[in-house]
């Protein structure tokens, strides 16, 4: 037993040295950028995986700040699932990394002409500002959220949607800061165009049935107040009016259609109803 001490000591020391020296490279491997690509683009790429989030609590950061010293700031990855930050008086920047190489004939044979759609998907963000850079030049700036006219948006969508001309055989940053009163849900798509326009006119005609069929609800409601006096129906018909509301706002449409530029009714809908 006296023999072995010396042969087990400098196992342990060795073995010691060789789990720190792990232990200390292990922040540097979780603070490597991880790049979403995308060649393999057909549809959508939920980019959720590929984001890391910033946190500044006195709204000191600009974007030349953070876009030209993105590794000396605390940028955390995200888990993989959406990013739900609840209500924060915080600002938060976003900073999802793109890789536009062409690696394979599927979109050589079927090419998206450098044309993508990032879509930030709630209507709900109060101030969002947008910006995309490639080797240090700013190829896109949109500043918009739901304290700002529709008009602001870079699509006509109830959601966060922007055009996006990126070169190809490229890495392309794509940097945003939200911040503002309501829960902050960051889930993020980068789309091609034509699949975006299929899936927006299906959502369209699933909620235009919804909407047709409580409209007829509300008129049938309405016909039987006038017809037969009965008051009853009156508290029917408004109780029709507040879901359709209620609906509008939840989704983003009631901003879109029928409150464009009444800011605050954007920002107090969902609670008032």
């Amino acid at each position: 037993e006296l023999t072995q001490m010396p042969l087990i000591k400098p196992l342990q020391f060795a073995t010691f040295v060789i789990l720190s020296l792990l232990g200390s490279t292990t922040p540097v491997l979780s603070h490597a950028n991880e790049v979403l690509s995308l060649n393999s683009l057909k549809n959508h790429l939920n980019a959720n995986a590929y984001l890391y989030v910033l946190e500044d609590r006195k709204h000191a950061l600009t974007i030349d700040d953070v876009h030209k010293m993105p590794n000396t700031l605390p940028f955390t990855k995200n888990n993989g699932d959406v990013v739900n930050l609840g209500f924060s008086d915080s600002s938060w920047w976003f900073r999802l990394s793109t890789d536009t190489s062409i690696k394979s004939t599927i979109n050589t044979t079927n090419p998206n002409n450098g044309k993508y759609l990032l879509e930030i998907e709630t209507p709900f963000l109060n101030h969002l500002n947008v910006y995309v850079y490639e080797s240090g030049t700013l190829l896109y700036k949109r500043e918009t959220g739901l304290m700002h006219p529709f008009e602001s948006r870079g699509y006509e969508h109830p959601h966060y949607v922007f055009p996006l001309h990126l070169p190809r055989n490229k890495k392309v940053d794509i940097y945003f800061n939200t911040w503002g009163r309501n829960s902050i849900t960051v889930p993020v798509k980068i789309w091609n165009p034509e699949a975006f326009a299929n899936n927006y006119a299906v959502s369209q005609s699933v909620f235009g049935v919804y909407y047709g069929i409580m409209l007829a609800m509300l008129l049938f409601n309405l016909f039987i107040v006038f017809s037969i006096r009965d008051k009853s129906y009156i508290f029917y018909s408004l109780y029709i009016v507040g879901l359709l509301l209620l609906h509008a706002a939840l989704t983003g449409f009631g901003h879109q259609h029928l409150w464009r530029n009444n800011l605050w009714i954007a920002d107090k809908a969902v609670t008032v109803i």
